[in-house]
C-alpha cells in the first residue's frame, strides 16, 4: 500500500486534523460499544467515510469526508505504515464510516488491505437517528463468488507499538470471504502477539467463509471475535454452504470467541492446529444453531464453556450431523447446552449432540440431547427442531421455568486459585474471560435462597445467564468485562507468556 500525490493533501493537514476532529461533540456520533483503539488519553486521527463524500474533492473530515473505505486506508499510512515501511508518525487511527453501500461500483478497491495494529474501521452516523444495530451500519458488498479474495484483508503487521486494530459494527455481503485475518503474510513477521478485534459486525451471504484466521508458524495470535451475527437474519435468507469461520494455526494461536450468533451455515466454527502448530481457542458464551457441523476442532487444546449448541440441520445431505465434534487434541466443555434433534427434513440422517475421537479432556455439566435423562432446555423459541431450510433463527435464550437456571458448574467461571485471571466483583473472584453470557451481561449471580444459604453464586447452563430481580443480588458488570490491564496480561485475559 502505498500513497500518490493525490492520496493525501499534506502530512500538515492531516496533523491539524487530529486537532480539528477531537471535538467533544463527536463522541455521539459513533455506534460501536467501544472506544478507539488508543483508549482514553491516547490521540487518534480520525476519518471520515460516506456515501455522500468523495475521494477527489473530499478531506476526510465529518464535514467533508471521503467516499471510500479503501482511500481512507490509505490516507492513513503515514500514521500506521505499510507492509514495507514502518509509519513515520505513528498514531492510532479511526476510519469512522456512514451506514450505506460500499461496493466497487463506489470505488472501493477490494480486498482493503489493513495492518494488525493501528486501524479501527466502525460506523458513524452524522445524526443521532437511525435504526440500531446489526441493520443500520455501512455495508461492504463484493462481486459475488470470485475472485477468491475477502473484502478486507488484515494482511500485514504494521506498526507494533499501536494498539491492536479492531473492526467493528460493519455489514459484510456477497463475497467468497468477508473477513481475513493473515497478518505476517506481507512484510516481516514479528515475534510478540498478534490480537486484532472483530466485534459486533453482520456477515451474510459470504460464500465460502465469513471470518477467516491464518496464523503463521513463526506468529502467536490472540483475537478476540466477540458479539457478531453470522447467516442472514431478514426477509432473503439464504442457507450458505461453507464456513461461518474457520481458523488454522501453524504457529500459536489462541483466538477468544465469545457473545457471537451464528446460523445458516453449513459450518460453524472450525478451528484447526495444522503444521505442529498450536491453536487453543477459547469459545465461550454463543449461540451456534442450524448448522451442519456446529463447532468442530480438530488437534487443538481447547476451552468449550457456556454455549447453547442446538439444531443441526441438514443443508447438503450430510451423513451425519453434529452439534460439537472434537478431533485429537485436550479439552475442557463445561456447561454447554448441545440440543441437536433429528432433523425432520432428513428423518434418516442422524444427529449426534457430541462426538470425541481421540482427544483427552473433561466433560462437565452439560445438557445433551442425545442423553433420555437430560431435560429438555425450555428455550423461548421452543426446543423442536424448526424443520425449515433454510428458517429464521430460534430464540435460544431460556424461559423462567428452565431447568439450566442455576444449575452449572462454578469450576470455570469463579477461579480463587488463578487469580492472575480472575477480577474481584462484589466479594467474588470472577475469572472474566468466561463471566459473560450471550448478551454480554455479568455471568455470575446469586438467587435469594443461595444467599440465604451463604452458598456461592450460580451460574446457568448455556450461553444465557438469567437476569434476576427481586430479593436475588445480581453482579452485573457493565456492557462488557475486561480485565484490568497490567504490565504481564491484557484486558481479556491474554497472561504474557501462556497461550
Amino acid at each position: 500500500m502505498t500513497l500518490s500525490p493525490a492520496s493525501i493533501r499534506s502530512r500538515a493537514w492531516l496533523l491539524a486534523a487530529v486537532a480539528a476532529l477531537s471535538s467533544p461533540a463527536l463522541a455521539q456520533q459513533f455506534v460501536g460499544n467501544w472506544e478507539d483503539p488508543g483508549g482514553a488519553g491516547t490521540p487518534t486521527v480520525e476519518f471520515f467515510v460516506s456515501p455522500a463524500g468523495s475521494d477527489i474533492t473530499g478531506t476526510g473530515t465529518n464535514a467533508n469526508p471521503w467516499r471510500t473505505v479503501s482511500f481512507a486506508v490509505a490516507s492513513a499510512a503515514p500514521f500506521i505504515g505499510t507492509s514495507a515501511t514502518p509509519a513515520p508518525t505513528p498514531a492510532p487511527v479511526s476510519i469512522n464510516v456512514e451506514p450505506g453501500t460500499y461496493d466497487t461500483a463506489a470505488g472501493e478497491m477490494f480486498p482493503i488491505s489493513v495492518p494488525a495494529f493501528g486501524v479501527t474501521i466502525e460506523t458513524w452516523r452524522p445524526t443521532a437517528t437511525g435504526n440500531p444495530a446489526p441493520f443500520d451500519r455501512p455495508s461492504l458488498v463484493g462481486t459475488g463468488f470470485a475472485p477468491n479474495r475477502p473484502l478486507i484483508n488484515v494482511d500485514f503487521i504494521g506498526t507494533p507499538g499501536l494498539p491492536p486494530s479492531t473492526i467493528q459494527t460493519l455489514e459484510f455481503s456477497n463475497s467468497r470471504e468477508g473477513l481475513r485475518l493473515e497478518p505476517g503474510v506481507l512484510g516481516v513477521p514479528i515475534d510478540i502477539p498478534i490480537g486484532v478485534e472483530v466485534r459486533q459486525n453482520y456477515f451474510h451471504d459470504c460464500f465460502a467463509i465469513a471470518l477467516r484466521i491464518d496464523t503463521a508458524a513463526d506468529l502467536t495470535a490472540r483475537h478476540i471475535v466477540e458479539d457478531n451475527d453470522f447467516g442472514d437474519l431478514v426477509e432473503d435468507l439464504n442457507a450458505i454452504f461453507g464456513w461461518a469461520v474457520r481458523e488454522a494455526s501453524s504457529g500459536t494461536s489462541s483466538t477468544l470467541y465469545r457473545s457471537n450468533r451464528i446460523q445458516n451455515y453449513e459450518e460453524g466454527i472450525q478451528v484447526l492446529a495444522v503444521n505442529k502448530g498450536i491453536a487453543a481457542p477459547r469459545i465461550f458464551s454463543n449461540f451456534i444453531q442450524l448448522a451442519e457441523r456446529s463447532v468442530t476442532l480438530d488437534d487443538c487444546d481447547s476451552l468449550v464453556i457456556n454455549n447453547t449448541i442446538a439444531f443441526a440441520t441438514d443443508y447438503t445431505g450430510a451423513p451425519a450431523l453434529e452439534g460439537l465434534t472434537i478431533n485429537g487434541g485436550t479439552f475442557v466443555v463445561s456447561n454447554n447446552i448441545l440440543w441437536c434433534p433429528i432433523d425432520p427434513g432428513s428423518p434418516g440422517t442422524p444427529a449426534v449432540d457430541l462426538t470425541i475421537n481421540g482427544a483427552v479432556g473433561t466433560l462437565v455439566t452439560n445438557t445433551n440431547e442425545d442423553i433420555p435423562a437430560d431435560p429438555a432446555p425450555q428455550f423461548v423459541g421452543g426446543d423442536a427442531h424448526p424443520n425449515a431450510i433454510p428458517t429464521f433463527p430460534v430464540d435460544l435464550h431460556l424461559t423462567s421455568t428452565s431447568p439450566n437456571i442455576a444449575a452449572g458448574t462454578n469450576a470455570e467461571a469463579l477461579d480463587p486459585i488463578n487469580t492472575v485471571r480472575s477480577v474481584v466483583v462484589g466479594g467474588t473472584i470472577a475469572r472474566t474471560d468466561i463471566s459473560v453470557d450471550i448478551d454480554l451481561g455479568g455471568r455470575i449471580h446469586r438467587s435469594g435462597l443461595a444467599v440465604e444459604a451463604g452458598a456461592v453464586p450460580l451460574v446457568e447452563i448455556g450461553a444465557d445467564e438469567v437476569e434476576f430481580t427481586g430479593a436475588d443480588v445480581v453482579f452485573e458488570f457493565g456492557s462488557r468485562i475486561d480485565f484490568p490491564v497490567t504490565a504481564t496480561q491484557d484486558r481479556f485475559g491474554h497472561v504474557l507468556g501462556q497461550v
